[in-house]
């Protein structure tokens, strides 16, 4: 089945991750002062992820973009990770679009998004437990493993952090 899923993927080498950059912050400080978040959320791109989570059966009331909006106005800023995260944040929030990035040192072999059968091994971030993922479930998966389940959420083991040298990313 065509669900017209487009995708855009590179891999960034030699990255030096900081905590935060002065820069960053302020353009994301100036950036979420002139954005209006109401239509960002009510953009024609949300409604087509709605639309894509819909076709694929992915049960879900919120976009990863609409999480950040809420996280925006509940603390008047943009989350600060490090410096790779906090770029795709700001993409996000601007364009709508949904980024991943991921420590390439830690994919094991080819990146694919595929249909889950189940048995898939799935870390999600900031946690130590294997979850399951549902037969039938959209997914970014690796050689070894589930990275991240379609925009939900990304896997414990690619997290970047400061040790990243190497990004695999994909918008």
């Amino acid at each position: 089945k065509e669900y017209g899923l487009k995708l855009a993927a590179a891999v960034i080498e030699e990255v030096s991750v900081k905590k935060k950059h002065e820069g960053l912050v302020k353009r994301a400080k100036e950036t979420i002062s002139k954005i209006d978040l109401g239509a960002v959320e009510k953009s024609d791109v949300i409604k087509g992820y709605l639309e894509l989570y819909g076709n694929v059966c992915v049960k879900r009331g919120k976009h990863a973009v609409c999480n950040l909006v809420e996280i925006v106005r509940q603390s008047g800023k943009l989350p600060t990770i490090n410096t790779v995260v906090d770029s795709y944040n700001l993409v996000s929030i601007e364009r709508g679009l949904i980024v991943g990035a991921h420590d390439l040192d830690n994919v094991s072999g080819s990146v694919r998004v595929k249909i889950a059968d189940g048995s898939e091994l799935y870390v999600p971030l900031g946690t130590a437990q294997n979850q399951a993922i549902a037969p039938g479930e959209y997914v970014f998966a690796d050689d070894k493993a589930v990275i991240c389940r379609l925009d939900v959420k990304q896997g414990e083991q690619t997290k970047i952090t400061d040790a990243t040298k190497n990004v695999f990313l994909y918008v």
